[in-house]
């Protein structure tokens, strides 16, 4: 139990901010796990602490939700959130077994984050963004962006909800912390090389079509002078060799090819902190200096532990069910239904 609080504390950020780390709705997000979880504009996801089974959403079938985009306080039934949630996490052109294990993912730490709300009756469930489609979004919001789709698609949600109601995802009897991100390099990661701690069924699972994707592969270049900018704001204490091409080497890589630890002049990081610092989509990069530029050479989107949003689409594609899409990518666990 001490190393699965490990990964909880590492893992929570201020506001399931990576937020849902986050993309729009024509590409599947960067992130993502919501605690519900964090869409892949990744930050990511924050996740809460563990529920017992008899802490369900049955008790109580709404949630509270605190609008960052204006202050206001959204009382909203699950069934509304079931289907705003999914509808920030991935596009809902995807297919809908894909759609599906989605939602069973974000319900399931919706039962999670149950647990904290008990703690401390008075907080709000899950911080959202109405307008930026983080965690959550309104129906007008919806409307807005789908325009005249707009029932077809809400109809699609609703049926996908309705499917899925009360399944939850567990291992050893509790809800998982069940992790997400828009697209791995090829496998996912194991929780552990990524954010600490060990999970049995947060582990490196193959998700090779991936690698088939449009956006799989991206480039970012950074000037010298910026990239000694960025990290003097963040840093004030590093120090950079006079050589630029020795500024940055790269440690130690996970077996799956992240990059796990790398130095910086005089400092060392963890990928996911690079990732970060210079707003990469994934810690699958390789790097190089030329012409006073530096260039990261990414693969894939998101911290890649969990379902791969992308793989789950293709998996969807040819034929497989939610419950398959979900016993891939995270093994070792069942899903049952609370309510």
């Amino acid at each position: 139990m001490k190393k699965k609080l490990i990964i909880f504390a590492l893992i929570f950020l201020p506001v399931f901010a990576v937020s849902l780390a986050i993309l729009t709705q024509s590409h599947v997000k960067k992130e993502s796990s919501t605690v519900v979880l964090s869409n892949s504009n990744e930050k990511e996801s924050p996740i809460q602490s563990i529920a017992s089974q008899n802490e369900v959403l049955a008790e109580n079938n709404s949630l509270k939700l605190l609008d960052a985009s204006n202050g206001q306080i959204l009382n909203v039934t699950l069934e509304e959130f079931m289907c705003g949630a999914i509808a920030t996490e991935m596009p809902v052109l995807f297919q809908t077994e894909a759609l599906k294990a989605q939602g069973v993912a974000i319900f399931t730490n919706c039962v999670r984050a149950r647990k904290n709300k008990k703690m401390q009756p008075n907080s709000v469930d899950l911080e959202v963004n109405t307008k930026k489609w983080l965690n959550y979004t309104t129906k007008e919001e919806m409307k807005k962006k789908w325009s005249n789709s707009f029932d077809e698609y809400y109809e699609k949600l609703r049926e996908i909800v309705n499917s899925i109601k009360g399944l939850t995802i567990k291992s050893e009897g509790e809800p998982i912390v069940a992790l997400f991100s828009a697209m791995s390099n090829g496998q996912t990661e194991k929780s552990s090389d990524v954010f600490g701690g060990k999970l049995p069924y947060l582990v490196s699972t193959p998700s090779p079509s991936d690698m088939l994707v449009e956006g799989f592969q991206t480039k970012k270049e950074i000037s010298s002078q910026e990239t000694k900018k960025i990290l003097k704001e963040k840093f004030n204490d590093i120090v950079l060799p006079d050589d630029k091409s020795q500024w940055f080497s790269v440690k130690e890589t996970t077996s799956t090819g992240f990059v796990k630890k790398i130095k910086i002049g005089s400092r060392e990081f963890s990928g996911q902190e690079v990732r970060n610092i210079f707003e990469l989509r994934s810690s699958t990069f390789t790097m190089s200096f030329l012409d006073d530029k530096f260039t990261f050479n990414v693969r894939g989107h998101g911290h890649g532990v969990g379902m791969s949003q992308q793989g789950a689409q293709n998996m969807a594609k040819e034929g497989m069910t939610y419950k398959e899409i979900i016993g891939h990518f995270y093994p070792q666990t069942t899903i049952e239904k609370l309510i």
